[in-house]
């Protein structure tokens, strides 16, 4: 049990870490809108890898072996939502360092909506669940009515990580002038269109071999 619990946690900081349109979303809006912008971010992230890991889990079930079809649409979608983000700040003419307050419901849907789409619209965090998955199963690191263990403090890891680059990142606040914070924009932007092509081109490539 001890093993899971601290394998879920190992694995859900690693994966945190790993420097992809969440983690500089994080810490774009951490900066210019505070730490409940960050947090909610992450919360939505967790929802959308709760849903990543019950489909791997299952995936053999509700996915025909050599059906790309659904990677296709899921990686285009996920361009799109990346190049409309990615231009979005890019064409941002100033970034105004916004007081931290009580945050309305709606902007924390916003933030919310804004993890859970930016996770489950890259196909490779579902490939990263299903390796795990996998391989939880085939190699029996520990008894198997804790798997469910692990991926619970998985999740949690993922959580108090990326709590804490959103705290982090709202702390260096106070070292950001407005044009510091416009540039921090315009390259997270540029992160995500180029993130967003790779997902496109790969649409093309992998799933349909149309630039093969």
């Amino acid at each position: 049990m001890l093993l899971a619990i601290a394998g879920g946690l190992i694995i859900g900081v690693l994966l945190s870490c790993n420097l992809g349109t969440v983690f500089f979303s994080l810490i774009q809006n951490s900066i210019e809108n505070g730490f409940k912008s960050g947090v909610m971010i992450a919360g939505g992230v967790i929802l959308s890898d709760s849903m990543l890991i019950l489909l791997a889990h299952f995936s053999t079930q509700f996915i025909p072996e050599n059906n790309h079809n659904w990677e296709f649409y899921v990686s285009l979608a996920g361009a799109l939502l990346l190049w409309s983000l990615g231009l979005a700040s890019l064409l941002k003419k100033q970034v105004k360092r916004r007081p931290v307050k009580r945050m309305q419901f709606r902007r924390k849907m916003y933030f919310f909506a804004n993890g859970f789409l930016l996770n489950t619209l890259n196909p490779i965090n579902f490939f990263i669940w299903v390796g795990i998955a996998a391989q939880l199963e085939a190699k029996g690191y520990f008894a198997e009515q804790y798997n469910w263990l692990f991926f619970c403090f998985a999740l949690l890891g993922i959580f108090g990580a990326e709590s804490f680059i959103a705290l982090s990142a709202q702390r260096l606040r106070k070292a950001f002038n407005e044009r510091n914070l416009l540039r921090i924009s315009r390259l997270n932007g540029l992160v995500f269109l180029l993130i967003g092509s790779k997902l496109f081109y790969d649409a093309l490539t992998k799933y349909t071999g149309y630039l093969m």
